[in-house]
């Protein structure tokens, strides 16, 4: 029961068992029917803010008496065939509200029936715990908000359709799991085209009023269309970040000499589905891990005493943007910081989460969280540059291995570096003895970060430096969506997704752009030519590294690489 005080106004919300369905319709006849009669003895509506529906129809008469008369004189002179909202308000024989309950698992099935379930889960977990999960949608169409203020699915903004929403994804396995739907549709490209409208952003898990994980949901969905139909060459490739990149890294001169030419984009757009217009980063030379096994400070365990933190690489700081885990020793070193590198750490595999290669994601996840649990038993605290990464070893990885005790001791000893640094900041730790930096530079917020933490801890630290003017683009999601955005289908919904966070970066005074997640870096980066830097990149700066970084934040990008 909660209520909103002010209004003399409560919502009642029932805990009841669903798996007895004879009791469940008594307990809902006697709830909504004392209910009903208590409010109407103490002068009050049913109706409450929400209006009258198929839950509240059956009690209308008593509560409006003779004016339900009315009603229905109304709806005859207006709608004669009864085609709008049929069943709803007036009703010739109104339903009571247990006959509008939603469908659920087994339900009309026999004891003799073969009680096989309808899936075998991919994840650890049972088809009564995905089933519990989808019952907790009550569709209330929260996520399909459209308000600026709110973050709630980024896709279904771009392609508002029902399709698209959060809540059509729960409804999806409600039909699975209650064989309303074939088992057969988990084969069909119609399954595979509504799971793929989940980007696993987690802004409708953080926003739902109801908490349903729908990203866990669309895992396992992903998962089970995998484990039938397996990925094609385009899925493939983008659930591979980590070999593309060292592919990409062990040839780079050869690599980014060819993603300038016009051609080799328009092969690559005909052979493995990435757009040709998408502006793809620079690779390095080398890679960041192979740099810190040479060095022994970086590469070996310590035990002893002091502040020490553990670094997750992941694949873009490793093979792409070296520069940013240089940045980040040098910020730890600056602040008397010990790094240890775990020389045999794996990527974070969240583009095998986001395609439904669980068996692959989870043998990765378990190989990370062994070696990072060793490291914080030593009395290192776990730290990313990456949200996406940090989002999966406090999340992800727990839906991935279950109930586990590594898994929990790693969960709750990582941090993203800006919320590592903010927290140092707030304990009176952090070094801000900063060089000042005459730009302004806009920062967005990625959903990722924001999936994390209500802070926006990376806005925050850039405040501390001595004239820099930050922005804060409020424009929602970047549209990038991890490797949504890479892929030729997808990549002028991206673009459009995106585009009030490209056309503010365009049309301003705003210099360079600034944000944590390197995907959105690349959609940042793709409309305009400014570059986009870590705010971690801002703060190494102010301590008087990367000395050649202020150049970079006046100087236009090179790449013309703009989709017309």
């Amino acid at each position: 029961v909660f209520a909103h005080a002010g209004h003399g106004q409560t919502h009642i919300r029932p805990f009841v068992d669903f798996s007895d369905r004879e009791r469940l319709k008594k307990t809902i006849q006697a709830v909504s029917g004392e209910l009903t009669e208590f409010v109407i003895e103490c002068g009050g509506t049913i109706s409450g803010e929400h209006g009258d529906g198929l839950s509240r129809t059956f009690f209308l008469k008593k509560q409006f008496g003779e004016l339900y008369s009315v009603f229905r004189e109304i709806k005859r002179l207006f709608d004669p065939e009864g085609i709008l909202n049929p069943g709803k308000v007036v009703a010739n024989i109104p339903k009571s509200p247990e006959s509008n309950l939603r469908s659920i698992l087994n339900e009309g099935k026999q004891e003799s029936d073969d009680p096989l379930p309808v899936i075998e889960p991919n994840l650890p977990w049972s088809v009564d715990e995905i089933m519990n999960t989808v019952q907790a949608c009550n569709g209330c169409g929260r996520c399909r908000t459209s308000q600026p203020s709110e973050r709630m699915c980024p896709i279904f903004r771009m392609l508002p359709s029902e399709e698209a929403s959060p809540r059509a994804k729960a409804n999806l396995m409600r039909g699975l799991l209650s064989e309303t739907l074939s088992k057969e549709i988990l084969s069909s490209p119609d399954f595979k085209n509504v799971a793929d409208l989940c980007v696993n952003c987690h802004q409708c898990r953080k926003e739902c009023p109801a908490e349903v994980d729908i990203p866990k949901l669309m895992m396992e969905a992903k998962s089970q269309q995998f484990t039938k139909n397996g990925l094609n060459i385009s899925q493939w490739l983008l659930s591979r970040l980590d070999l593309l990149c060292k592919i990409g890294a062990s040839f780079s001169w050869t690599t980014n000499f060819l993603n300038r030419s016009r051609i080799f984009r328009w092969l690559l757009e005909k052979t493995t589905g990435i757009a040709q217009g998408r502006k793809l980063p620079k690779f390095g030379r080398g890679n960041f891990l192979s740099r810190a096994s040479w060095q022994k400070k970086l590469s070996t365990l310590d035990n002893g005493p002091g502040p020490k933190v553990a670094y997750f690489v992941d694949a873009v700081p490793n093979w792409i943007d070296i520069e940013l885990s240089e940045a980040l020793v040098q910020v730890m070193e600056r602040n008397g910081i010990q790094v240890y590198v775990p020389p045999s750490q794996q990527f974070s595999a969240l583009s095998l989460i986001s395609n439904g290669v669980v068996e692959k994601a989870i043998a990765l996840a378990r190989k990370n969280v062994e070696m990072f649990a060793e490291a914080i038993r030593a009395g290192y605290h776990v730290v990313t540059t990456e949200p996406a990464a940090a989002l999966c070893l406090t999340h992800e990885y727990r839906n991935l291995l279950g109930d586990d005790e590594d898994v929990e001791l790693v969960a709750n000893h990582t941090s993203e570096i800006c919320h590592y640094l903010w927290d140092l900041h707030q304990q009176g730790r952090l070094d801000t003895d900063f060089a000042a930096i005459d730009e302004t530079v806009g920062y967005h917020w990625p959903c990722h970060q924001r999936a994390l933490s209500n802070q926006r801890p990376g806005l925050e630290l850039l405040q501390l430096i001595p004239d820099l003017k930050v922005v804060a683009i409020e424009k929602g999601c970047s549209g990038m969506a991890g490797t949504f955005g890479l892929m030729k289908q997808n990549y002028r919904k991206s673009l459009r997704a995106g585009w009030g966070l490209i056309s503010t970066l365009r049309y301003t005074d705003i210099t360079s752009g600034t944000t944590e997640c390197s995907a959105c870096k690349m959609q940042m980066e793709q409309g305009t030519t400014k570059p986009t830097f870590h705010p971690l990149k801002l703060l190494a700066h102010a301590y008087g590294y990367l000395p050649d970084l202020k150049e970079r934040m006046q100087a236009t990008n090179s790449s013309k690489f703009i989709s017309k």
